[in-house]
């Protein structure tokens, strides 16, 4: 018997029932989605790119200047009936949107129906340990059972939806096979910052010596290196990731922003995105009213204390040196 059923049994049995009816929700939501008319569907929206681009600042902008609809905190209560909660309680929240506050905590914002990453939503179709997917996860009951959720979400808010989760830029391959109708805004961030950033979370988050968010493949054949070069590898490995991935589509499935771009030109971005949209045949309107900040002020981060910021700076040297990554 676990050491957790012993020492906390009411926390487990509680856990273990709301996995239960997580998953009796999960059925039903695909069933649903299954069950839905053949029709074209307005096309999700998926924002990717590595941790710490700038993608939840993007991700707000985004929900705040379109009419569309997206994953937020009142749906995690419960990941799998996301759509029944879309239906049930967004459409009375929604006549008294709010503007958004673009703030969050790593990727965690407060109001109930302000955007989230969906952890848990995406858990049920991709494995826990293993982040990055190849072609080969793209398996018929995996495709069959996220492209029947995220239809279902559509279906309830009755317009495209935008999503956005780090991991997600290692799952593309399943994802493009599931949703050959999908688009993805690819976000990137200046090269030193973005790995600082992670560098800033991992030791804010777990601790410096723990590995933090998007794991690509091949992580572990840099176990032993600093934690500067992991988190400059994992950077410009997820970039690479996403660039190759995104290469396979069709340019009229994705597009490129960067953090700058966000930053110091808010609407301008959005127009661009919306000019792309329509011009790739995605019907999304803007939000009537939609009040968007000038500019955002750019972070490139501070420096750590010079013993680690050595270390970093060398960390970087060294792969742009090396060019191309041997062990990837």
């Amino acid at each position: 018997m676990s050491r957790r059923r012993l020492t906390h049994p009411l926390k487990f049995v509680r856990a273990r029932t709301r996995t239960a009816i997580n998953r009796v929700l999960h059925d039903a939501e695909v069933r649903r989605g299954s069950r839905l008319p053949a029709r074209d569907d307005p096309a999700p929206i998926f924002v990717v790119g590595p941790p710490r681009s700038g993608s939840t600042l993007f991700f707000q902008l985004l929900v705040e200047a379109f009419d569309a609809g997206w994953l937020a905190n009142a749906h995690m209560r419960w990941p799998g009936g996301a759509a029944r909660i879309e239906r049930r309680e967004h459409p009375r929240a929604a006549k008294s949107h709010e503007q958004s506050s673009y703030t969050s905590q790593y990727g965690d914002t407060e109001q109930p129906w302000e955007p989230h990453e969906g952890t848990n939503y995406w858990y049920r179709f991709f494995p826990r340990g293993r982040h990055e997917m190849t072609d080969a996860d793209a398996t018929p009951q995996r495709v069959g059972a996220f492209r029947a959720a995220v239809r279902a979400l559509t279906d309830a808010c009755g317009s495209p939806v935008f999503f956005k989760n780090s991991l997600n830029t290692l799952r593309l391959p399943v994802i493009a096979a599931a949703l050959p109708e999908a688009r993805f805004i690819y976000i990137s961030r200046e090269r030193e910052a973005n790995a600082r950033s992670i560098l800033t979370g991992r030791i804010k988050n777990v601790g410096i010596d723990q590995w933090w968010s998007a794991r690509p493949a091949g992580a572990e054949e840099h176990a032993v290196e600093t934690p500067a070069q992991q988190v400059v590898w994992q950077s410009d490995r997820i970039n690479e990731v996403a660039l190759r991935e995104l290469g396979r589509l069709t340019d009229d499935r994705w597009m490129q922003v960067t953090y700058t771009d966000v930053c110091t030109d808010p609407a301008g971005t959005i127009d661009r995105v919306d000019a792309w949209l329509h011009g790739s045949g995605v019907p999304i309107r803007r939000r009537a009213g939609a009040q968007l900040p000038d500019h955002f002020d750019e972070s490139s981060g501070r420096p750590f204390e010079p013993a680690l910021e050595a270390e970093f700076q060398a960390a970087l040297a060294t792969r742009d040196r090396d060019g191309v990554d041997t062990k990837s």
